[in-house]
């Protein structure tokens, strides 16, 4: 199952619904909160009141009349809430008033009425409408407490600054609990989102990020991000999964090509050594000489050392091949391959030149080396073939060329020298070897 498959969206009409009913709860809560606070403003402005009047009482004792009335006058001006004091005899009439204004008689008769309650009227100082009260409290000594009654003529708060006392407090803590949601919010989001996202990218970024570590983070207390982190951590296996077979693939792939490689090279090595190796003797062909001819000629002149061909040729091969069956000829070749091969060191070559015929390249050999080695190649295939049914009948002749004792330019001209001294060979007897310095002094 997929991420988006195992996660169902809200609908729409259910975030419609729930809003409206998110909303209605605030509203309700509001109004609720106002009606409590309204209430409670009231207790307290009402405590307020009788506390002030109370303490107005207490601090205004009976004495002189000077005295009393000073200080009811320095409580008056004191207390901004304190319009005006009366002192009621025992039967209840003003016998006395400060500030004594016919207006504030006129209230005070309003007020007497409805003692203790809220009253609106009109404030008798300046005629404007405001809410007042008339709190009477005993005034006098404990044995004849009603004597005299104290009656404060008190301004309260209007209704509206009340509700918008209560407004304003329930504005302030609807701030306070969104800062604090808020940031409550904030950490939780930070906590449980946020933290889990940054796991996540260090399990894609950690290779050693593994299934026990996945489940000792805290992911799981917010099941879709625990989701996202395990899919996080499947397709990491697969992507390592994938790395190491596409590694593997590619090491396969280049091994391959390096066997192919490989058997490529030793095929054409084979090719090209089956190409200049003559398959009835295993010597080198001609093919061998045109391509290393020159290189070996070169390197040996220009590093001024001796070089010597030596041209092979059997004596009456074509008689004796054609009176004993070419099966008998070739057994001779055989042998006469693997006796020039076997008279050579590694650094020599022995090539078969065409027919019977044979050449040798002597690298750094002169002419008498050269000569003695030819010399003794002919006599001991004097021997073989002495041993075998009219083997009289074939023997071997070979000239010999060197340089530097004949100046030459290239190869060729080295192995037509070393040719015409097996010319002067075959002339003086066959079954011998002639060097080219010999054959100069012949023919002089």
């Amino acid at each position: 199952m997929s991420i988006a498959e195992s996660t169902q969206p809200m609908s729409p009409a259910f975030a419609r619904r729930a809003r409206s009913a998110a909303l209605l709860v605030l509203l309700f809560a509001t109004a609720l909160f106002a009606l409590f606070s309204h209430g409670l403003l009231t207790k307290v402005r009402d405590d307020n009141l009788r506390s002030t009047a109370g303490m107005l009482s207490a601090s205004i004792l009976p004495g002189p009349k000077e005295s009393y009335r000073e200080a009811i006058a320095r409580a008056v001006h004191e207390n901004d809430s304190l319009l005006a004091v009366a002192t009621l005899n025992a039967f209840g009439s003003v016998s006395s008033i400060y500030p004594d204004r016919l207006e504030h008689r006129e209230t005070l008769k309003k007020l007497l009425g409805r003692e203790g309650a809220l009253t609106k009227t009109n404030s008798p100082d300046d005629g404007s409408t405001c809410i007042l009260t008339a709190i009477a409290v005993p005034f006098g000594d404990r044995v004849s407490a009603r004597t005299a009654t104290l009656v404060a003529v008190m301004r309260a708060d209007s209704p509206a600054g009340q509700w918008l006392t209560a407004i304003s407090m329930f504005t302030i803590l609807v701030a306070a609990v969104a800062w604090y949601s808020t940031r409550s919010l904030y950490q939780w989001f930070d906590a449980e989102l946020v933290e889990p996202l940054r796991r996540m990218a260090d399990l894609v970024s950690d290779p050693e990020y593994d299934e026990k570590t996945l489940r000792s983070r805290r992911f799981s207390r917010w099941r879709e991000t625990a989701r996202i982190a395990r899919r996080f951590q499947e397709l990491r296996g697969s992507l390592d999964q994938s790395h190491t077979h596409a590694k593997r693939l590619r090491n396969d792939a280049k091994q391959t090509l390096r066997d192919r490689e490989v058997g490529h090279d030793r095929q054409l090595q084979q090719a090209r050594y089956l190409a200049q190796t003559d398959p009835l003797t295993q010597l080198r062909n001609r093919a061998f000489l045109d391509e290393n001819l020159d290189s070996v000629f070169c390197s040996q002149q220009s590093a001024n050392r001796a070089l010597s061909a030596v041209m092979v040729d059997l004596d009456n091969f074509k008689a004796f091949n054609d009176t004993l069956g070419h099966q008998v000829g070739d057994a001779l070749l055989k042998f006469t391959g693997a006796l020039l091969s076997g008279s050579l060191r590694p650094d020599d070559y022995a090539i078969r030149y065409g027919g019977d015929e044979f050449l040798l390249l002597l690298p750094d050999t002169d002419a008498r080396q050269a000569t003695a080695i030819a010399d003794r190649m002919v006599k001991m295939f004097g021997q073989y073939a002495g041993s075998l049914e009219r083997g009289n009948m074939v023997s071997m002749s070979a000239g010999v060329a060197s340089i530097p004792e004949k100046a030459c330019q290239t190869g060729h001209e080295l192995i037509a020298a070393a040719d015409k001294a097996l010319y002067l060979a075959k002339r003086n007897g066959k079954g011998n070897v002639q060097a080219h310095w010999e054959s100069a002094t012949v023919e002089l």
